[in-house]
């Protein structure tokens, strides 16, 4: 329910969300490939991280994948059944239920990450002061948000995969993070539209988007997608 029940995962207007557990795997390795950069292995016993929205901890996974202790990770979320399924894969990580926009953080974090959230928020703009208020001197937040200014949003206009009225009702532009580093003296270090490995049956789930007759096929053959739609930015806070 927690996947499948989303909101227009059986829709065939909408791509919608597949579970997360049948894609653990592939998820994971492109975390780690995304984190590795920000988190070396030689620092992670000093690194003190949060992920905000973790929903079953497949990002925390990947940074305890590149030697950040689980005494280290944090993570919270507004879904119980989410945080009981992070604790199955990092039994000793500090997992919090809990709404990101209605709390203060607590804690100086080394590194922050709001993968795929504030999309999901009404005031992103809020939930970031939060999130630079927790961050420790030269810390970094890496964000991954839907790209309302790329060419296949344009392209696929109201069926663009990443529309769930209800679910995703908020985007932010590259530009918009830029007026964010400037008013929280952030400085942006890196900024790309990656794509991510996905299993065929995600891959065409993404097509219907933009070819409603697609067929849809459960194989488990992982290629590379990228459709140039989605932002992952990261920026450092700088030094007083």
């Amino acid at each position: 329910e927690y996947f499948e029940g989303a909101l227009h995962s059986k829709s065939p207007q909408y791509a919608g969300y597949l579970s997360y557990d049948r894609h653990r795997d592939v998820m994971r390795k492109d975390f780690a490939k995304q984190f590795k950069p920000w988190i070396p292995a030689s620092a992670g016993m000093t690194k003190k991280v949060l992920d905000i929205g973790c929903a079953t901890g497949t990002a925390l996974e990947a940074m305890r994948d590149l030697g950040v202790p689980e005494e280290k990770l944090y993570g919270i979320d507004v879904s119980a059944y989410a945080i009981d399924a992070a604790r199955r894969h990092i039994p000793r990580a500090e997992l919090r239920v809990e709404d990101a926009t209605r709390t203060d953080l607590c804690g100086q974090y080394d590194f922050i990450a709001l993968l795929d959230i504030l999309e999901h928020v009404e005031n992103p703009a809020a939930l970031m002061a939060k999130a630079v208020a927790a961050l420790a001197p030269e810390g970094k937040i890496m964000v991954s948000t839907p790209d309302p200014e790329s060419f296949a949003r344009l392209v696929a206009g109201a069926r663009w995969s990443e529309f769930h009225a209800g679910e995703h009702i908020c985007f932010v532009s590259a530009s918009w993070f830029s007026w964010i580093a400037k008013l929280h003296k952030l400085r942006i270090i890196s900024l790309n539209r990656h794509g991510k490995h996905v299993t065929l049956e995600h891959a065409l789930t993404r097509l219907r988007a933009y070819i409603p007759f697609f067929p849809l096929a459960k194989i488990r053959c992982v290629l590379h997608l990228n459709m140039f739609d989605r932002l992952c930015i990261v920026l450092e806070k700088l030094p007083k």
